[in-house]
């Protein structure tokens, strides 16, 4: 059976047209509805719910996946291997001492330039990383904390404190992964 629709299509397309024009000149008169914006469903009998979407296309603005910088892949990474004391009975977590320290530290402290050259070289150990030049990040914070710690072992006050250790012990453990 052929049931014809055109004069409700019709009847549809118009009010449509009208919906268009009254907001238009709603538009110019408030100023402050955005053009092409949500609006609700409308419905009556002879519509269908829908909800017009903006014009502007979703796909411009997209610029391709997200990614992580290394200065926080590192970090994450060193802390979440080495630093971390696990649930299970693996033998991981030999610098849980090192989470205080770096949380009370200045940016340029001895631990902290320690802690940045050793989580780049833990970084650059790992097998899809080669190439990357992890390691030469790693050397060149490598170099910047030997400085530092060669400021504070001639600085009689923080010769004894428990910071300085600990930035000696991850220096000897970037020797050990180097």
């Amino acid at each position: 059976m052929f049931r014809n629709e055109t004069n409700a299509t019709e009847r549809r397309a118009k009010r449509g047209l009208d919906t268009k024009k009254a907001e238009r000149r709603d538009e110019a008169t408030l100023g402050s509805v955005p053009s092409g914006g949500f609006r609700g469903p409308q419905s009556s009998e002879d519509d269908i719910d829908m909800t017009v979407l903006p014009t502007k296309s979703w796909n411009s603005g997209i610029s391709g996946p997200l990614s992580v910088p290394v200065e926080d892949q590192a970090p994450c990474f060193f802390i979440t291997n080495f630093c971390r004391t696990p649930r299970t009975t693996e033998s991981r977590g030999a610098f849980d001492f090192l989470l205080p320290l770096i949380k009370s530290e200045a940016r340029e402290s001895p631990v902290l330039l320690a802690f940045s050259a050793v989580s780049f070289a833990s970084l650059a150990n790992r097998p899809n990383s080669k190439g990357s030049g992890l390691m030469v990040r790693a050397v060149a914070e490598y170099g910047k904390a030997l400085r530092a710690i060669n400021v504070a072992l001639q600085t009689p006050s923080q010769v004894k404190t428990d910071a300085t250790l600990a930035s000696i012990l991850l220096l000897g453990f970037f020797e050990v992964c180097t």
